[in-house]
């Protein structure tokens, strides 16, 4: 299943959209998302994650336990930290 929430001017995520069980791509560009929710992890079925041009300072943690995720797009925030080390999903 595919969602696409593109320039909705959502400021945050309704944590429902985690138990989709099906939900392979979401794709959330141009809105005004600071942070994703943690519960995003346990999306195991999410296979690409798009957040372009949002105001993303962080990725939580938890987005590693997306095992299946081939592709994540966050560009254009404002993230300040590095991103989490993905290489040990490969």
């Amino acid at each position: 299943m595919t969602l696409s929430l593109c320039g909705c001017g959502l400021t945050t995520l309704p944590v429902d959209l985690t138990q989709l069980p099906i939900l392979e791509k979401l794709y959330l560009d141009y809105n005004k998302l600071s942070v994703l929710p943690p519960e995003l992890g346990e999306v195991k079925t999410l296979k690409v994650l798009r957040v372009d041009y949002n105001m993303l300072v962080s990725v939580p943690v938890e987005l590693r336990q997306c095992v299946g995720l081939l592709e994540l797009s966050l560009e254009h925030n404002k993230l300040v930290r590095p991103l989490l080390d993905f290489r040990s999903l490969y």
